[in-house]
């Protein structure tokens, strides 16, 4: 077929043939069973057709270069790449002779799936069949092509002067068998033609076999061109091959702004809408599968009696399921407004996000956002946000800008990490606590978010906790909290990037994004555990007995309906002070970091700063002094236990029960947490608090007390309790005149004139007057030298030295 330009590469040669044809599927696929035919006529042991490479885009060679394919070793040595001949003539071969030798590849091309199309419930042996009908012609080699195995003749069965390798028998993995001769004149002649001459009473049957192998192709050919799906049988082949067909064809099916399909939590899940309209990831289970792969492909199933049409079973569901490595995309959430990416850019286009892993789907308008805000449009913004925020009773300008943060913190969360719990408290009920907790959720979606309760145990606290984090709740309010906010669970959510947990009722692990804004609410909250150290507070203060019965004619605003119309105008402002402050070098916070929660510290604190606002998380000790009153029960109770038993006496947590019980001097100082005395398992409830003590050190009113664990008894092996007095503070740092070994507890000398000579007589020659801070650092009038300043400062530690008061 014309004149071909011959080149040589390695163990390869390559004839070059021009063609004017436009590279596209087409042509691609008319250049695939090209090769295909080529192969089955030229194929032998020593030589081989390449059918892998058909697309022109990828057939690409620089002639003249080294080859290097594979390790240079003396059987298989690199080499140039070189022009052995080239055509005299250049011409173009036409498209009617490729689809001439294209026609040439036997019609019954195997599928990929393992199953025939059609009757296949008696294989031929076709080795045997030969040896039993052809009589001379034999077998002259085997060759395997795309799964079929061709049994190549030593000549044509209709024409004997066609010799190896022009005819060949075919059998593909189906069993479905066929004949091929590569010369024209044999074209007419294919497997049944065969069986008429040299096996005529299988004519029939073999008539029926390839009717109806006509018809189920005919069949999956027009469902497939009806639907525009690919067709995939089920029961036919390995399991593993039909799992892979099913994934192949849920990952070409996307919705109108991604995929169908995302990997959440370790497990497959799809975007559905409520009936607000609103969009949430869910966990597809094996009784959604069979609908949503309804969505991708065609099932049908092979019989006797042809192609059926089938839903897809449970069975298989279940199997995709299972997988695991599916090629789907991870997704960590579902946002609807736009937000700062980990680079400073803003996630504005709608549908999935592969950099940031999200599905942004807005809600209502879209924000305008200057595309280069600079500090005056930040500070600007901040005003107008601030002057939203003006009706609620902030107590202090901690709160305020607390308040700020709260709702900067839904703008930034993707690139602060992990944020604390915002505490929003007042003495009284109806100061504005929920409103303003739903003004945080209106920012983030539009609307206000469901109320949660508070809960009792960790049980009920992990499994609320799992359930609100596989809804995707962006914003989580704890309402109205009536008792000491203490769980451990809770306190494991708010310093984790990642949740893990097990699917209701089943033993699968489950782990999810930890990406909610935690809010609680209540009057006087108080805090227990680890909490404390997780939280910051607002703190909102009317002043009044009966602050809901406030006119609402005095506010600016009506909230939370104001914040729904003006939502993008809310959400245009926290970007606009968020990306100017990012866009201008995010300049440093000077505040202190919250432990565990820095990178949000820094970045809502520095948003802050550059916007003008000071005061961000400057209440925290406040807040520390009046919530957490549990060291201080234990205080109290373990000093009265000191009362009762003294130093020297261990006891036992039995012993200290039945005391209880009968002292009611100790019974009413028990801490909250451990209940009534009288109560079921108090004793247990004790043990376990008092283990948890060990060693620890309370300030029982002018002693410090530590709580000991002597050793075991030896019969029993019970823990025998003792409680150890410690007469003095913890070390101050060292003055002149003393002589204070770090890490020891020392009893504090008295001061006098006999002990300390060079102190008092300093003292005497002191002069001035008032508070002012004098030379040399010191508080005292001008003339207050350094000595005499150490000796007021020891004078002072010697008046409380006796109360152990932690000084850090």
């Amino acid at each position: 077929m014309g004149n071909p330009d011959r080149l040589h590469e390695r163990e390869r040669i390559h004839l070059l043939y021009r063609t004017a044809l436009p590279n596209d599927r087409k042509n691609a696929d008319l250049l695939k069973r090209c090769l295909a035919s080529l192969a089955v006529m030229f194929d032998d042991e020593k030589t081989r057709i390449d059918t892998s490479v058909f697309n022109a885009s990828r057939i690409c060679k620089v002639y003249g270069t080294m080859a290097r394919k594979g390790d240079d070793t003396p059987e298989r040595p690199h080499r140039r790449s070189a022009l052995l001949r080239t055509a005299g003539e250049k011409t173009l071969i036409t498209l009617e002779q490729i689809e001439a030798i294209a026609s040439l590849l036997p019609e019954d091309k195997p599928r990929k799936a393992g199953r025939p199309l059609g009757n296949t419930a008696s294989p031929i042996d076709v080795p045997l069949w030969i040896a039993e009908h052809l009589g001379h012609i034999s077998v002259t080699g085997t060759k395997v092509r795309n799964g079929s195995t061709l049994y190549v003749l030593s000549e044509c069965p209709f024409d004997p002067s066609h010799k190896a390798p022009d005819s060949v028998i075919g059998q593909m993995p189906s069993g479905a068998v066929f004949f091929k001769c590569f010369h024209n004149s044999c074209q007419g002649y294919g497997w049944k033609e065969l069986r008429e001459r040299f096996c005529p009473k299988d004519a029939s049957r073999a008539e029926t076999e390839t009717a109806s192998h006509k018809d189920t192709g005919e069949a999956i050919a027009a469902l497939r061109e009806s639907t525009g799906l690919p067709v995939i049988e089920v029961g036919g082949g390995q399991l593993r091959d039909t799992v892979d067909a099913v994934i192949s064809a849920l990952e070409g099916v996307r919705g109108e702004n991604g995929p169908l399909l995302y990997v959440r939590g370790g497990s497959l899940a799809r975007i559905v809408a409520d009936s607000d309209g609103r969009l949430r990831p869910n966990i597809v289970s094996p009784g959604a599968m069979p609908e949503i792969m309804s969505r991708a492909a065609n099932f049908v199933r092979i019989g006797k009696n042809g192609c059926v049409e089938i839903f897809p079973p449970e069975s298989l569901s279940v199997a995709v399921i299972n997988r695991g490595d599916w090629p789907f995309p991870e997704l960590r959430g579902i946002v609807e407004i736009p937000v700062l990416r980990e680079d400073g850019s803003v996630l504005k286009t709608p549908g999935y996000d592969s950099v940031s892993k999200l599905y942004y789907h807005p809600a209502r308008l879209v924000p305008d956002i200057p595309e280069n805000a600079g500090k005056e449009d930040a500070m600007m913004a901040a005003r107008f946000v601030l002057d939203i925020l003006s009706d609620f009773p902030f107590q202090d300008d901690a709160s305020s800008g607390n308040a700020i943060g709260l709702l900067l913190s839904v703008i930034v969360k993707e690139i602060s990490g992990l944020v604390p719990i915002a505490l929003i408290d007042a003495p009284t009920k109806g100061t504005g606590k929920t409103r303003l907790a739903q003004l945080a959720s209106i920012v983030a979606t539009g609307r206000e978010t469901p109320l949660s309760p508070e809960v009792r145990d960790e049980e009920e606290w992990r499994k609320q906790i799992t359930s609100l984090l596989i809804a995707d709740r962006q914003i989580i309010v704890i309402d109205n909290i009536e008792r000491t906010l203490r769980s451990g669970q809770l306190a494991a959510a708010l310093t984790t990037s990642e949740w893990s947990d097990r699917l209701l009722g089943k033993s699968e692990a489950l782990h999810l994004h930890s990406r909610a804004i935690w809010i609680a609410t209540g009057n006087n909250i108080r805090l227990g555990g680890d909490i404390a150290r997780r939280a910051y507070w607002i703190r909102l203060n009317s002043n009044l007995p009966r602050p809901w019965l406030r006119d609402s004619r005095e506010f600016k605003r009506e909230l939370p309906s104001w914040a729904v119309e003006h939502r993008h105008e809310i959400v245009g402002a926290l970007l606009t002070m968020a990306s100017a402050w990012f866009r201008n070098g995010k300049p440093e916070w000077s505040g202190r970091p919250l432990g565990s929660y820095e990178a949000w510290s820094r970045t809502v604190g520095g948003i802050l700063e550059y916007c003008g606002m000071t005061g961000f998380l400057s209440n925290l000790e406040n807040l520390y002094e009046q919530t957490d009153d549990e060291p201080a029960q234990w205080a109290v109770f373990l000093g009265a236990v000191f009362d009762a038993f003294g130093e020297s006496a261990p006891f036992s947590t039995k012993t200290l029960t039945e005391r209880i019980a009968n002292d009611s001097a100790l019974k009413s100082v028990l801490p909250e947490k451990l209940g009534e005395a009288e109560d079921k398992g108090f004793s247990t409830r004790l043990g376990l608090a008092l283990r948890k003590r060990r060693d620890q050190v309370y300030e029982a009113g002018e002693v410090c007390i530590q709580l000991k664990d002597t050793k075991p008894d030896a019969r029993r092996q019970k823990s025998q309790w003792q409680l150890t007095l410690l007469r003095s503070a913890p070390p101050a740092p060292p003055l002149p005149g003393f002589s204070a070994d770090a890490g020891k507890k020392k009893i504090i000398p008295e001061i006098s004139p006999e002990n300390s000579p060079e102190l008092f007589s300093s003292s005497q020659e002191l002069t001035g007057k008032g508070d002012a801070r004098g030379a040399g650092g010191a508080p005292g009038g001008e003339g207050l030298n350094s000595a005499a300043y150490e000796a007021e400062e020891r004078l002072a530690i010697q008046n409380e030295g006796k109360t152990c008061r932690d000084r850090d």
